[in-house]
């Protein structure tokens, strides 16, 4: 993904690195419950405008999500997920976009290392 200034023929920035998702996932045949294993891998940053400095380029990185839900009655759905199961430490483009590179605090944009995540969906 490459995006370019036509002003001043450097890279923009607001363009995120490249990024893939592959998953696979299995229902069970009346719909009461599933699972899916989600696969993100995203490349490093490497066209970065320096105009303003030298900014902090992110790793490329791959994270792991494993999805599950349940279905209970015909209205209510709990749906499960556990979260960067490599614990890798990765941070979005997005989040750091314009960071100095020598950023003392850039380890609290890091995203979370594993962690979970639950909810219910009821429909009246």
């Amino acid at each position: 993904m490459r995006g370019e200034n036509r002003d001043t023929d450097g890279p923009l920035n607001s363009v995120d690195p490249l990024k893939g998702v592959l998953g696979f996932g299995f229902d069970e045949s009346r719909g009461r419950w599933g699972v899916e294993l989600v696969g993100t891998a995203v490349r490093h940053k490497t066209d970065i405008d320096a105009s303003a400095g030298s900014q902090f380029a992110t790793p490329g990185y791959v994270t792991v999500d494993l999805l599950a839900h349940a279905n209970f009655f015909d209205s209510l759905r709990l749906n499960f997920g556990v979260f960067n199961l490599l614990d890798r430490k990765y941070w979005e483009w997005s989040d750091v976009r314009g960071r100095p590179a020598n950023d003392p605090l850039i380890e609290r944009f890091s995203r979370p290392g594993i962690n979970a995540r639950v909810s219910a969906t009821y429909r009246f």
